[in-house]
């Protein structure tokens, strides 16, 4: 027999060692066995660690807080607003498809190295559009007007942006637009927002009614092909050097002379017919220009792009 080298407690069976034979020794066979106590304490632990990444994941989706605003119930309200209108978008229902190219002067690969900036033309997917949620809805000129466009990059990539006819949005947070959009839901008799309502929702929201005094200085112009659109969101630029700036989007058009745009009494469509006349005249060409802000600085300035976009055609 060969003496053991360790404490363990497990008794001596008696039986003799096998020397030379490369086996863990009987002891870790032993400490390893699983006992029902032990099996239930893990699998009780596994379920905890489960419960809680659900729990997580249930609450970060609004599962658990039944008034947080989801994307969901962010879409329902436009539905309880406008109506269910299927096979249109729930908001900007109303809009006009076209075709075009954006070409680049390469100005703005010194702010942005993304390919966008590049110079070259590339094809171009735009959509005008108005917004709310009624397709049929027809034209004012104090409807918020939409502008769309997506990059189609060689690479098979897209870039895209969204811009409105405001030089400011009116709210800083998505529950203070959902807020806003219940607040402003037309009363039958009168086709206008409750006031009572709009005037409660402005009380709570100031920072809305602080954008809509800044709104009131731009008065829309009589058209879509002599608008200025301003992107929605400002994006963080990054170019070849490191250097990070925040841009915002405006698009200015470059057209001057163009007809007048008739008033709401030439139609219901009657600006979306101006814009198809304004296209088959030649194409709509506008300006980009990014204004942007240096990250760790209050200084400001503008980068010019020179953008074409001829619109060949135009589809509802």
């Amino acid at each position: 027999m060969q003496p053991r080298d360790d404490s363990s407690d497990q008794p001596d069976s008696g039986m003799p060692d096998n020397q030379g034979v490369d086996h863990p020794p009987d002891r870790w066979l032993n400490k390893a066995t699983l006992t029902r106590r032990g099996a239930l304490i893990g699998m009780a632990a596994v379920a905890g660690v489960a419960a809680v990444d659900v729990g997580a994941f249930a609450y970060a989706g609004g599962w658990l807080r039944p008034d947080a605003l989801t994307p969901s119930r962010f879409a329902d309200g436009f539905e309880q607003v406008y109506g269910r209108h299927d096979g249109f978008r729930r908001n900007h229902a109303k809009g006009l498809s076209a075709t075009g190219s954006f070409a680049s002067n390469g100005a703005g690969a010194a702010v942005c190295k993304a390919a966008v900036f590049s110079a070259g033309t590339v094809p171009v997917i735009g959509r005008f559009s108005l917004s709310g949620g009624l397709p049929d809805q027809p034209d004012k000129p104090d409807t918020v007007r939409g502008l769309a466009l997506a990059f189609l990059l060689p690479n098979g990539q897209q870039w895209r942006t969204a811009m409105i006819n405001l030089p400011v949005f009116p709210d800083s947070t998505p529950e203070g637009f959902y807020e806003r959009l219940l607040a402003s839901k037309p009363l039958p008799a009168t086709s206008q927002p409750d006031p009572q309502k709009m005037e409660a929702f402005l009380v709570r929201h100031p920072e809305t009614a602080e954008a809509m005094k800044i709104i009131k200085q731009s008065p829309p112009s009589p058209g879509f092909s002599d608008s200025t659109f301003h992107g929605l969101n400002a994006f963080h630029a990054t170019n070849d050097k490191g250097v990070t700036v925040a841009i915002r989007w405006t698009a200015v058009p470059l057209q001057t002379g163009q007809p007048g745009v008739p008033g709401a009494s030439a139609g219901r469509d009657y600006l979306f017919d101006a814009l198809i006349r304004a296209v088959g005249g030649g194409g709509w060409m506008f300006s980009c220009a990014a204004a942007f802000w240096c990250v760790h600085s209050d200084q400001t300035a503008g980068l010019a792009f020179t953008v074409v976009v001829q619109w060949m055609s135009a589809v509802s």
